[in-house]
């Protein structure tokens, strides 16, 4: 609705006052001044009211702007910037359903930190949180597809969901990840498998079709079984 239709009645009655006191044969009847007065305030409360509509107008804009960025902030991990546990529970059910719908692969990683907390008590939490985001972008850049989300799952584990990938695509991308890490080189003298931040990484995929005991928290439950062997075999390594 136009600001022409919300008022169109007052702008009616606006124009016949006008049209009343220009008309000659009806000025000597017409109380003119009371007329003119009526004028004169009818117009200066539309123009404010103009203001006002402009003015929620430049707010309602402000708002949907604002709500679009907390939005955007709410599906993001406050410290290393890539998606959070949030986004990656909704992106990894929609992506569940379409696999269902178009009969194609789907492939989760989980990716956790070798020996983090020993590196968090030897360097301290700052260094921690450093390392958290040096690694968040080096998993992050392992991934090369945008449809593909990467994201923090908590403390120092990370997950990915790769949509339209089978288990030997998710494969290729967990190695590329482990690789980003170690060539990150960031000292860690206290980790029981190398001089330098690792990480061990579990895969799982569905393939076509899927059968009826597939479910999104036994696709989940793999790839955690997995990245658990991984850790039990060693770490710094890829188990699928």
């Amino acid at each position: 609705m136009s600001f022409s239709d919300l008022f169109q009645r007052e702008i009616n009655i606006l124009t016949q006052a006008r049209q009343l006191i220009q008309d000659e044969t009806y000025s000597e009847n017409c109380m003119l001044p009371e007329y003119k007065l009526m004028v004169k305030h009818y117009n200066k409360l539309l123009k404010q009211t103009r203001r006002l509509v402009k003015m929620s107008d430049i707010m309602q804009s402000d708002l949907n702007e604002l709500n679009g960025r907390l939005e955007q902030l709410s599906s993001l991990d406050g410290l290393t910037g890539i998606p959070n546990r949030r986004c990656f529970d909704n992106a990894y059910e929609k992506e569940w359903k379409q696999a269902q719908r178009n009969g194609t692969a789907l492939s989760i990683i989980m990716v956790d930190i070798d020996y983090f907390k020993l590196f968090n008590d030897t360097y301290g939490h700052a260094s921690g949180d450093t390392c958290l985001k040096r690694v968040a972008s080096a998993l992050s850049s392992a991934s090369k597809r945008p449809m593909d989300i990467v994201a923090r799952y908590g403390g120092e584990e990370f997950a990915a969901v790769l949509p339209d990938t089978n288990i030997e695509g998710a494969q290729i991308v967990a190695k590329n990840m482990r690789q980003q890490v170690e060539a990150l080189d960031i000292a860690h003298v206290e980790s029981k498998v190398a001089d330098h931040v690792t990480v061990s990484i579990g895969i799982s995929s569905i393939q076509t079709p899927m059968r009826s005991s597939h479910t999104p928290e036994t696709l989940i439950k793999v790839a955690d079984d997995m990245l658990y062997k991984a850790k039990s075999s060693g770490r710094n390594r890829v188990c699928s």
